[in-house]
């Protein structure tokens, strides 16, 4: 059976790195939390954007509801990546992990 590393990013405001992760675990727990996509790594690195929001569990890139094929290029490394999303939402470099690289195109797909 494969080995994936899942991450899950969350920006939040409080007082201590200990209140952070409170929160942060609150938010996972929240069965109407609304922070449901997952980069999902396999065991080579490469990975995917999953948005589990559908309310039969499935990822929405498994039900084919995909909109939008968006193109990134990191200004720090250089490397460009193209990600399935539901919206045309930044992203985080795969290289070099920067964070919040707006898509430079966008095709509906």
């Amino acid at each position: 059976m494969p080995e994936y590393l899942i991450e899950w990013t969350i920006e939040l405001d409080a007082e201590s790195p200990e209140d952070a992760a409170r929160a942060a675990l609150a938010i996972m727990r929240d069965p109407d939390s609304q922070s449901t996509v997952f980069k999902v790594y396999d065991e080579s690195g490469e990975y995917v954007n999953i948005d589990l929001s559908g309310l039969d569990g499935q990822s929405e890139a498994e039900e084919g509801e995909r909109n939008f094929t968006n193109y990134y290029k990191c200004p720090r490394c250089g490397h460009e990546w193209t990600d399935g999303w539901t919206a045309m939402c930044d992203d985080d470099c795969p290289h070099c992990e920067l964070r919040h690289i707006s898509p430079y195109k966008s095709e509906d797909v």
